[in-house]
């Protein structure tokens, strides 16, 4: 999910827990993606924390191309700048094509 604003993300092991917290975050209009299973993270192909990249030179061009989009995102209120901002989700949308080539 690529928004201008960053969502919370919480991770629940509890199933019961995690569709009671689902409903009540909706029922008190408040925004958060509520992550059960690692498939349930929209931010999935882009998360080093939810699976090793691949070995050799692929792997150090997929963390290479993370560190710019996570550069690029932080530093975002700073430049406010509508080219970095496409490129961010350009490199994004590769990094996601190289993740689900790996699958």
């Amino acid at each position: 999910m690529t928004t201008s604003q960053t969502i919370p993300r919480i991770i629940c092991t509890d199933a019961v827990l995690t569709t009671e917290l689902t409903h009540w975050l909706v029922d008190h209009s408040q925004s958060a993606e509520v992550i059960h299973e690692a498939s349930d993270c929209s931010n999935a192909p882009l998360c080093r924390w939810l699976k090793e990249p691949p070995a050799g030179l692929e792997g150090h061009v997929q963390l290479a191309l993370l560190d710019a989009v996570e550069i690029l995102a932080r530093t975002r209120h700073a430049f406010r700048s509508k080219d970095l901002a496409e490129l961010r989700k350009r490199l994004e949308g590769l990094l996601k094509q190289l993740s689900a080539c790996d699958e």
